[in-house]
């Protein structure tokens, strides 16, 4: 017979289950223990294997950026056909021309052409003898104009010069490798503040100079180290455009290896289509800044007139659509399409003209502009 009292008993039944419950979380503790161990070791692994691939794959990036430096120039791997510092903010049209920069244009295998950018941002080393002529031609344009791939004395803006000259007619190069005609007109009538012409020739690309203004492609683009850079990139961070724009291996990478259709390729396709099915539309920005430049020129007593450069191969849809708005417009038109250029004035693999194209195109323009002037 159990003579314990009642409650005695109770609380004595009670201790082997906390026992059991005490020895269960222990049980517990110590799995957890071992599993957040074992999580450590697996971790500290992994970190291992990257430290050492990492260290590993130092002396091969350090190689590979050797080896690219000492086979390319920094025009050639880096994005177009500049090198580091070619161009600087503009307030009105995005970029331009750095002013001060030495350097080269170049395309592998086409073209490697010496550049020096002057006052004003012009490729111009004559600028001051120029400038002292009685009257003055202001040239603008895109990479055409500019003379992308020929020196300086080779572009048609210089080889006019002579002509001209003996006239007492300056010329002014103008033009902004890169532009649309709404920048060529913001940047033109800047300097024609500044230069005070007598007459004004925008020589107009009917290929990407049209999509450039529709797409107003100048708002989307920022200068980083003289580098022209899209504003929706990947990283836009400081540490990362700075190797954007001075590791060779990546500039290599990123153009040759991963470069992927994106948003640009996107665009180009959503306007061909446009330029197809409502030409008026595509040629619209264009047209809206020409009439806006030819105002300009009409209040300040300037002569105006548009070059229209033919493409290499083939019209655009809106080749037709163009020249009747210009027609429309009243602006005097010199058509280089009616010049006969062949396949031996561009360079082969680029759509540029070489130095017989610019000579082509000089005898063209020398009494285009001349019958502008006399109108003045």
């Amino acid at each position: 017979m159990n003579t314990e009292p009642p409650g005695l008993a109770r609380r004595g039944a009670l201790f082997p289950i906390r026992g059991m419950r005490l020895n269960v979380r222990g049980i517990r503790a110590r799995q957890e223990g071992r599993r957040e161990r074992g999580t450590r070791r697996a971790l500290t692994g992994v970190l291992l294997w990257v430290l050492l691939v990492l260290v590993a794959a130092i002396p091969a990036v350090l190689t590979a950026e050797i080896v690219l430096r000492l086979v390319y120039r920094e025009e050639e791997v880096g994005p177009g056909y500049w090198g580091r510092g070619a161009f600087e903010h503009d307030e009105l049209t995005g970029f331009r021309h750095a002013a001060g920069y030495r350097g080269h244009a170049s395309r592998r295998s086409v073209f490697v052409t010496p550049v020096e950018i002057g006052r004003h941002s012009l490729r111009q080393s004559n600028f001051e003898s120029q400038i002292e002529q009685p009257r003055k031609l202001l040239i603008l344009g895109d990479s055409f104009a500019f003379g992308l791939g020929v020196r300086e004395e080779a572009g048609f803006a210089s080889v006019i010069q002579s002509p001209l000259n003996s006239t007492g007619v300056g010329v002014i190069n103008g033009a902004q490798a890169g532009y649309g005609v709404e920048q060529e007109v913001m940047f033109g009538t800047r300097l024609a503040e500044t230069i005070g012409p007598d007459a004004i020739v925008l020589f107009l690309f009917p290929g990407n100079d049209v999509r450039a203004d529709h797409q107003k492609r100048y708002r989307h683009v920022e200068v980083r180290y003289g580098y022209r850079l899209p504003k929706q990139r990947r990283l836009p961070i400081r540490a990362v455009d700075f190797l954007r724009t001075h590791s060779y291996l990546w500039m290599f990478v990123s153009d040759r290896v991963v470069k992927v259709q994106g948003t640009g390729t996107r665009r180009i396709e959503d306007f061909n289509r446009l330029a197809e099915d409502d030409p008026e539309a595509a040629i619209r920005a264009t047209v809206d800044a020409l009439a806006e430049l030819a105002g300009y020129c009409e209040k300040s007593n300037i002569e105006f007139g548009v070059a229209i450069l033919p493409l290499r191969e083939g019209t655009t849809p809106f080749d037709g659509t163009l020249r009747r708005a210009l027609a429309r417009e009243g602006l005097p038109v010199l058509d280089l399409a009616g010049i006969g250029l062949a396949p031996d004035d561009y360079f082969q693999g680029d759509s540029h003209w070489n130095e017989r194209g610019h000579e082509s195109v000089a005898r063209a323009v020398v009494p285009f502009a001349l019958g502008l002037l006399e109108e003045g």
